[in-house]
């Protein structure tokens, strides 16, 4: 391959460049890659703050209660439950209810076809 001819498709794509930069479009860009910067590197070096929902603060030990059952707008500790594949029934459980975690021994069915998704899950200890 000739090199000017290398030379000339090298020239002729900066000179595109340039007149695309010189225009209204190409100051936008500019600008809006500028603020895309500027804004990706504000949080370097920052560190993020972590805050623990309410409902965790009292959480009853993983003794009273060592399985999680959440729902889609709840989660409950949970002492002893079954599951039927279509029903979980908690039966010695600990509720929020908005201050405090309450010991509900009154069984509480929960359908799946009714609450959607639940996830069940062995609670870990903490470091």
């Amino acid at each position: 391959m000739d090199w000017k001819f290398i030379e000339a498709c090298i020239v002729l794509f900066f000179r595109g460049i340039l007149k695309l930069f010189s225009t209204k479009l190409g100051i936008l860009i500019i600008v809006v890659f500028a603020i895309l910067f500027y804004m990706s590197s504000q949080n370097h070096g920052t560190t993020a703050k972590v805050t623990v929902p309410v409902y965790a603060n009292n959480a009853p030990s993983i003794t009273q209660a060592p399985t999680e059952v959440w729902t889609e707008s709840r989660v409950y500790y949970v002492k002893d439950f079954t599951d039927t594949g279509k029903i979980v029934t908690l039966k010695n459980y600990y509720y929020f209810d908005s201050k405090n975690w309450q010991l509900s021994k009154t069984p509480l069915p929960l359908d799946r076809t009714v609450y959607g998704e639940l996830r069940i899950t062995k609670r870990q200890p903490t470091p």
